[in-house]
């Protein structure tokens, strides 16, 4: 695997040709049906008169009658017209955290490159399946708004924007959701990407605000691997990040507690985004980022290939 965000190449700062040459065989999976605006692969919850059949509804004055299903006049003596299902395309939207807090860590390992390297490589698998994606930076509020395209040059601009990008500032993820809630439209694919350091409640008023528009919401909980195994010793500053202050201490003295309050954390945000339906998958920036997203990815699939038997 290329360094995470390690320079410029030919495709972008984040994009590696290796890597998404891997994954090409993967893509991003709607649970259900979403409402696109072009033809595509994906079912939708309309019905009309062309793709895939779906059933029959009763004959009315009006119908044409070559959508007539003359087998079953024969049987049953009545009319019924023959309805199909319609395929569209998927358009999603990444929703992406640059508040200060996702600058920690070092080279491949520093959230914001794993994050932005995650962003990247799904944007471009979703543009390659004919599907729409767009992008969002955040902090306190929405810093960067991309509406949602399946142009090549998308992709390009996408890597543009995230390699433009400093993160700053806190975090307000309520405030966040709640003001994308209303540039969206109907039944899109939301993908939330952060360390998700803020309030847990708060959060998920903004998360059960996508849901609450039929959104099929992916999270993407980003977090470094000593925030979870705090493997640090002796006497410690930490430096604040989202302003707070900077915090001394014995690392030994508190690391027990500081695990527990993580894993308490941890678990309760799975436990609800599990109840409202959202998919949760929490991220270590020390495993590769096409990695992460492989798994992810083939989990939906397997789901979706599981659900049409």
């Amino acid at each position: 695997m290329a360094k995470i965000g390690g320079g410029t190449s030919a495709l972008g700062r984040y994009l590696d040709a290796r890597v998404l040459t891997r994954l090409m065989h993967l893509r991003l999976q709607p649970r259900g049906r979403v409402y696109g605006d072009l033809a595509g692969d994906h079912k939708s919850p309309l019905l009309g008169f062309a793709v895939e059949f779906g059933g029959h509804r009763g004959y009315v004055p009006g119908d044409d009658i070559k959508h007539i299903d003359w087998k079953v006049y024969y049987k049953v003596g009545k009319y019924y017209i023959k309805q199909y299902e319609a395929e569209t395309n998927l358009i999603a939207h990444i929703l992406l955290d640059c508040s200060e807090s996702m600058k920690y860590g070092r080279e491949g390992a520093q959230k914001w490159e794993y994050a932005a390297t995650l962003a990247a490589t799904l944007s471009h698998l979703i543009v390659s399946k004919r599907d729409k994606v767009g992008l969002g930076l955040f902090d306190d509020k929405v810093v960067d708004f991309l509406s949602a395209s399946q142009s090549v040059l998308q992709v390009r601009e996408i890597d543009t924007r995230l390699a433009g990008h400093v993160p700053r500032e806190k975090t307000d993820m309520e405030r966040v959701l709640m003001d994308f809630a209303t540039r969206c439209g109907r039944r899109r694919v939301v993908v939330i990407i952060s360390d998700f350091f803020d309030d847990v409640d708060r959060i998920m008023r903004g998360v059960e605000r996508l849901r609450y528009d039929s959104h099929d919401v992916i999270v993407f909980h980003v977090m470094h691997k000593d925030e979870m195994a705090f493997p640090f010793d002796g006497n410690i500053r930490f430096e604040g990040l989202e302003e707070l202050g900077d915090v001394k201490t014995d690392a030994q003295q508190v690391r027990d507690a500081y695990r527990r309050v993580v894993e308490d954390y941890l678990e309760d945000f799975s436990r609800k985004c599990e109840k409202i339906g959202v998919e949760y998958a929490l991220l270590d920036t020390s495993v590769p980022p096409e990695v992460a997203l492989a798994r992810i990815l083939s989990q939906r699939m397997g789901a979706a290939l599981a659900g049409r038997r």
